[in-house]
This record gives C-alpha cells, sequence and structure tokens, in this order.
C-alpha cells in the first residue's frame, strides 16, 4: 500500500488538495458510505463544495462542513494496491493524522508532502481565520523544520491560488511522485472540485475588508 501524508498549516488548503487526491481510483481519505460504489463520479458527489458555495463568512460552518466525513485510519479491508492519504498540521508527536510510519509495514510505500506557503503566508493565515480554523504556534514552528527537510516533497501553494492550469500542473506533480498517472476523467473531477473551492475561499481582492471586518486595520 501507499501511505500519503500531507502537512499543511492551517488556511494553506490542505483540506481540498486531499479531497482532489480522493477522487483518484483507489486512493482513500475520508470514510465514504458503504452502499456506494467508490467511483470518482460518486466520491465527487460526497466531497464537493456545494453546499457552502456563496455563503458568507458569517453565515457557514466551516469546520463543521470539513469534517462531515471522519478519517480513514488503519483499515485492513484496503487493497495493497491502495493510496492511503493522511493529513493534518505539523506535528512532532510520535503519532498524528501526519505521521503514516505508525500505519506502514515493511512492504508499504510512503511520501511525506508539506504544502509550502511561500510569498503567500499572510494570506494563508487571513484564509485560516475566514475558515475558522485552529491555529497553534508549535505548527508554524514546525512547519519550518518541515520546509528545511529534504526529504519532504514541497507543494507549492501559489499554483492553487492562480488558475486551474497552474494547479493541474501542481496536482499531477503529487501524483506522478506517487506513481499514479491521473485519467482524463479523474482530471475533470479535480477540475470541478477545483473550480467550487474556488468560491469559497478568501480572494486578496477581499483581503483588506475582512482584515477591518475583524480589527486589523481600522479606519481613522
Amino acid at each position: 500500500m501507499k501511505y500519503v501524508s500531507i502537512a499543511f498549516l492551517p488556511g494553506s488548503c490542505g483540506n481540498f488538495f486531499s479531497r482532489c487526491l480522493n477522487l483518484l481510483n483507489n486512493a482513500h481519505c475520508y470514510k465514504m458510505p458503504d452502499d456506494i460504489e467508490l467511483t470518482t463520479s460518486n466520491k465527487l458527489k460526497i466531497l464537493n463544495y456545494t453546499s457552502v458555495i456563496n455563503k458568507s463568512f458569517n453565515t457557514r460552518n466551516w469546520p463543521e462542513f470539513e469534517f462531515t466525513y471522519d478519517f480513514v485510519e488503519h483499515d485492513p479491508t484496503l487493497p495493497p494496491d491502495a493510496v492511503h492519504i493522511v493529513l493534518g498540521h505539523p506535528v512532532t508527536d510520535s503519532y498524528s493524522h501526519t505521521n503514516p510510519h505508525d500505519l506502514a509495514g515493511r512492504d508499504d510505500e510512503v511520501y511525506n508532502f508539506y504544502i509550502d506557503t511561500g510569498d503567500h503566508f499572510e494570506w494563508a493565515y487571513m484564509n485560516a481565520l475566514f475558515k475558522d480554523s485552529s491555529l497553534q504556534a508549535n505548527w508554524f514552528q514546525n512547519g519550518q523544520a518541515m520546509l528545511r527537510n529534504s526529504d519532504v516533497h514541497k507543494i507549492q501553494l501559489k499554483n492553487f491560488l492562480s488558475d486551474w492550469e497552474d494547479f493541474k500542473v501542481e496536482f499531477i506533480k503529487t501524483c506522478t511522485i506517487i506513481g499514479r498517472n491521473p485519467s482524463i476523467h479523474e482530471l475533470n473531477a479535480v477540475k470541478t472540485l477545483y473550480g467550487q473551492w474556488k468560491q469559497t475561499r478568501l480572494e486578496y481582492k477581499d483581503l483588506d475588508s475582512f482584515k477591518k471586518l475583524l480589527g486589523f486595520i481600522r479606519d481613522n
């Protein structure tokens, strides 16, 4: 089995990226209902953003949306060629959602990724507040350590924030690292999810107005 760990700072789109990976055939991150066939189309119906699109900051419960479905943890019924995706904020505990080594066996493959905010650190921080994420200083410190770790593959947040073509390149790059070649059908599903997700994130043009709402910027 392949274990794929996605570590990320609050607000840097790790939950979204894990949903994209979950759309791949035989990829598992979120527990799906038992009565559906795990096709890409069916998974998209479950992991989509339609229930929160166009809802304002004050009218939607983002944490409730993101945690509608539990994570798949140790599941002995997964086939040996499955991709098991685990995710979470950067931690140093011996066990966490982002430490798949406690789950992987001797013959399994483990891939560690970290979403690099790059020049968009402030945007990610404000997006975390926009989506009511928890914030802990040690996550940011541990994130710096992951950036310096050459054994950790880096995913570039900047390519999430431009357009679909840039994001597609970043997504395919990750898939290539873990030995997956997404089909046209899978990429179309990811494109649909990307288009929905874009309508839920904090846009740069709205950054100052959101800062004013929270008191980061005050009118003189």
